[in-house]
């Protein structure tokens, strides 16, 4: 879709040539891109992200998020969502945490959508980076771990154990089978946060435990 300025179609010592004309016309992203549902434009950023061999819990993640996003909106044109309105959106949620997740997530998209030509640049960029307080982590006594493992349920003890005295991050034992784990060797075979692969010991209180458990 293109458009000529009136100006840009001027003639040239009074002339108008076709073929000037022609080379004076300038593309029309906001026509080309306003017949762009905003439904069409996160299911191809789901199979690109798929395409890209990215985590399938990633996506999952990233694919319930976008869908709860655009609810209600599914056949609006992508160029209709501005800073404002996804501010607004944003609103809604009065945890900083939460209104922080949805805002990484709404970036990825319209990142996607300036990648592909969709769009000219990213309406998230615009809205203010949302600062969140983390809270210090809380450190048991040995006493405190002891009652919290009493009170475990035994399906659940080595999701307890491999947090507590691996110090393996909850994202990264979910992900987690028996065969990565090698009481032999006393060792944990972790996939990391960016897909390397981590060789974690197991102390012996912690050997101990998963020794125990029925369902190993």
């Amino acid at each position: 879709i293109y458009t000529l300025s009136l100006h840009d179609a001027l003639p040239i010592s009074g002339k108008c040539l076709l073929l000037e004309a022609a080379r004076n016309l300038k593309p029309s992203n906001q026509a080309l891109f306003f017949h762009i549902e905003i439904l069409q434009a996160v299911e191809e950023c789901i199979r690109a992200k798929r395409a890209a061999n990215r985590r399938e819990r990633y996506v999952k993640s990233l694919e319930y998020y976008l869908r709860q996003f655009i609810a209600g909106r599914e056949n609006q044109p992508l160029a209709r969502f501005g800073f404002k309105e996804i501010e607004q959106w944003l609103m809604g949620y009065p945890n900083a945490s939460s209104r922080q997740g949805w805002l990484n997530r709404i970036s990825t998209l319209f990142s996607f959508c300036v990648r592909r030509g969709y769009i000219a640049s990213n309406p998230c960029d615009r809205i203010e980076r949302i600062s969140v307080d983390r809270k210090s982590p809380l450190i048991l006594t040995p006493e405190q771990a002891r009652q919290l493992l009493a009170i475990c349920p035994t399906i659940c003890k080595p999701y307890l154990t491999l947090a507590m005295f691996a110090g393996i991050r909850p994202e990264e034992i979910l992900r987690l089978t028996w065969s990565q784990i090698s009481l032999e060797t006393a060792t944990v075979n972790v996939d990391g946060k960016t897909r390397r692969r981590l060789i974690v010991p197991l102390e012996p209180i912690m050997l101990k435990l998963l020794l125990e458990h029925p369902l190993k």
